[in-house]
């Protein structure tokens, strides 16, 4: 196990919701749908805490075109663009089927739970490629790791940035949490059996699972979090623990290897 010891992100100061939350809530009590509620709530929101963040469609506008599911572009789009995001599950495709547009663009691959395991050749077809789960170590230095960030806010569950502001202070700083974790990748699940074997009183395991906001006050007691990988390689959980100023521990693999050259500090754990 290797444990990432990461120069803590700067937190951000929580942004004022009282106003558009409050907007939606007497739409609410006036009998508005559900639906139309959650679409008031996300328009709310899109004004607010996560811009400060890193998140996938945090990089979609920053990105002249968005190549995703069903949607339809034409040639003269891509040749026009400087910056292209494509939806993960679309990238491998996609580069194939375009590589001879490509040269000199940076491609952004992102909001997806794809896997980037091999070094394939069209993968150095564009000037610069930023793969979200990149899960190999790249021999071109144009082939970079995107961070996955927080979950999109559009969500409306963990993807605001006001809910990561860092504690005052870690009530726990000599062990290392073991948070609830739901059972989507079955490494998870082998961690937890094999610390609970070796009976180390390093780690706290906790796995009964919680409410997000219950979730977010238990792991910001502790200054270092195991992070394990989600439905990709990376997962939101990463990113929060950043966030919120405490250390993630990650086994060590070819992922965590790929933060490290994002330029966080990193050391074997003994």
């Amino acid at each position: 196990m290797a444990k990432t010891l990461t120069q803590p992100l700067k937190g951000q100061e929580p942004v004022s919701m009282a106003e558009g939350l409050g907007d939606i809530a007497s739409q609410a009590t006036a009998g508005v749908a559900k639906g139309a509620t959650l679409n008031l709530a996300r328009l709310a929101i899109s004004s607010f805490s996560a811009k400060k963040h890193l998140s996938g469609n945090g990089f979609v506008k920053i990105c002249d075109l968005y190549i995703r599911d069903n949607h339809t572009f034409s040639e003269q789009e891509i040749q026009q663009a400087k910056h292209i995001f494509v939806k993960s599950d679309n990238t491998a495709l996609f580069l194939q089927k375009y590589s001879h547009l490509l040269a000199g663009k940076t491609v952004i691959s992102g909001n997806g739970d794809t896997n980037f395991d091999v070094d394939a050749p069209y993968f150095h077809v564009p000037q610069q490629v930023y793969l979200q789960n990149l899960g190999f170590e790249p021999s071109n230095e144009n082939i970079k790791l995107l961070p996955i960030g927080l979950e999109n806010f559009e969500h409306v569950r963990s993807g605001f940035g006001f809910l990561h502001k860092p504690p005052k202070r870690h009530v726990f700083e000599n062990k290392i949490l073991v948070p609830p974790m739901s059972p989507t990748n079955s490494i998870r699940q082998q961690v937890i059996l094999d610390l609970r074997k070796a009976s180390s009183d390093l780690f706290q395991v906790e796995t009964k699972l919680r409410s997000v906001l219950s979730y977010l006050s238990l792991t910001k007691k502790y200054k270092y979090v195991l992070v394990c990988e989600g439905n990709g390689h990376d997962t939101h959980r990463l990113w929060e623990v950043l966030y919120q100023n405490s250390f993630p521990v990650m086994l060590n693999t070819p992922f965590s290897r790929n933060i490290r050259k994002l330029g966080y500090p990193y050391r074997d754990w003994e």
